[in-house]
């Protein structure tokens, strides 16, 4: 009777471990059973306490000349000479901010050379290639910049740039052509996908910028975006 026993959980643990690998059952992983990166897979929905917890946390060091800069954008928006908060609304903010977003769905799918994330607001998309191409020497600058990365097991290291100037790093505070924003991504448990953040630019920045952001696993659907310049704010 002991030796059936035994058997009897032997087999329990290699039927439980089939499952959890997802092998026969998909839907084992889907739900966030595995911790591989194919449990990236999903909607995600960034966490807003994360976002005021960092901002709260550390603000940026500015250069004497973007210090200058952000403080004429500030007292322009104070007395009303600037009336937009930040730059026209159907403009895509461009990385980092798109990261920093709450409020709007993000799908992540992880393919063999690249992982991507689609974004529900301004319906913005970033590819990240994994395949270990090399970054070009000439880039044209674009909102959401080029990005590169390898994996370290189940953690993500990934590099961008060529980030058109006007995209800012925070509302009044722009980029230069030397901007950097590296990432390490990974999941800090079955339902919580960690980004943490540095955004590095000599010319703007006095030393890097360290941003830890963390997403929750959702059920929301991506929904498409409507903007419209006809705002009141």
């Amino acid at each position: 009777m002991v030796h059936v026993c035994i058997a009897v959980r032997g087999l329990a643990r290699r039927v439980w471990a089939i499952l959890i690998s997802g092998c026969f059952f998909p839907w084992a992983a889907a739900i966030g059973v595995a911790t591989g990166p194919q449990n990236w897979n999903g909607t995600w929905v960034l966490d807003r306490d994360s976002v005021r917890s960092a901002a709260g946390a550390a603000h940026p060091v500015l250069t004497p000349a973007y210090r200058q800069r952000f403080d004429q954008w500030a007292a322009s928006l104070q007395d009303g000479t600037l009336r937009r908060a930040s730059q026209p609304y159907c403009q895509p903010p461009g990385m980092p901010t798109l990261m920093r977003i709450t409020g709007f769905p993000v799908r992540i799918t992880v393919l063999a050379d690249r992982v991507t994330t689609q974004h529900s607001a301004w319906a913005q998309q970033r590819t990240i290639y994994t395949d270990g191409r090399a970054q070009p020497a000439q880039l044209r600058p674009t909102d959401n910049g080029y990005t590169s990365g390898h994996w370290e097991g189940s953690t993500l290291l990934a590099q961008t740039i060529g980030l058109r100037a006007e995209a800012q790093i925070l509302a009044g505070v722009g980029h230069s052509s030397e901007a950097r924003v590296s990432e390490r991504i990974y999941l800090a448990g079955r339902d919580e996908l960690v980004d943490e953040m540095t955004i590095s630019d000599p010319r703007v920045l006095e030393q890097p910028w360290p941003i830890l952001l963390r997403f929750k696993r959702s059920r929301a659907a991506l929904k498409p975006f409507v903007c419209s310049e006809a705002r009141d704010d």
